[in-house]
């Protein structure tokens, strides 16, 4: 059975490990909110 990432990661997910990858999971504010992702599985392009 392969592990599935969640739809969305949220405030809960703040500065805890990526189920993905173990990952610190950060946040960062955008269009007056917040995202918080996994910058190791969530690379941004150059």
């Amino acid at each position: 059975m392969q592990w599935r990432l969640p739809n969305h990661l949220g405030g809960e997910s703040f500065n805890k490990p990526c189920p993905a990858c173990g990952g610190k999971i950060v946040r960062e504010a955008y269009l007056g909110g917040n995202i918080y992702y996994c910058p190791e599985c969530q690379k941004l392009d150059p």
